[in-house]
């Protein structure tokens, strides 16, 4: 233990403080995509590489050592939206300290008003509040706006 405690040194502890945090916040980015369960099956692949080293399955270990040039290209193509979406939004602020969201009450107090406007009118819509659940996989085609939620906005969009 001491020899351990000799070899490293402060940098050492700073560079794991680091790398932790970039990591700890690019799971934060991922869990939120598909591409978490993706990436995580990836990372599975070294592990299936040793235990077919390990075991002499020849063949395996071939097919695993020659993979890594295929998975390269097939990851582009798979995380090619994400990867656009990653380089045209980052921020160095937004990726330290994270997205900074409007005030819920004032968004929920704006779809309210929204809500019973729209009801006195006798117009329908179909509004959904997304909290913890990631739903791109219920949307198929959707229009990002970049926009503050309110009461105009919203009146457009469900105006008939």
């Amino acid at each position: 233990m001491n020899n351990i405690l000799n070899v490293l040194r402060w940098q050492d502890g700073l560079e794991i403080l680091i790398l932790t945090f970039v990591f700890y916040r690019l799971y934060l980015w991922l869990r939120k995509k598909r591409a978490l369960r993706m990436i995580l099956a990836i990372l599975a692949l070294p592990f299936f590489y040793l235990l077919a080293h390990s075991l002499d399955l020849s063949l395996s270990e071939w097919g695993f050592q020659n993979l890594w040039s295929i998975i390269l290209i097939v990851l582009v193509v798979i995380f090619q939206q994400e990867i656009r979406e990653v380089l045209s939004s980052i921020s160095l602020p937004a990726f330290f300290v994270g997205k900074t969201e409007a005030q819920p009450s004032k968004v929920v107090d704006e779809i309210l008003e929204l809500a019973f406007q729209m009801a006195n009118k006798r117009i329908g819509g179909l509004i959904v509040l997304q909290r913890v659940d990631e739903l791109d996989d219920f949307i198929r085609k959707k229009t990002i706006l970049d926009a503050r939620v309110n009461e105009d906005l919203l009146a457009s969009i469900f105006s008939p």
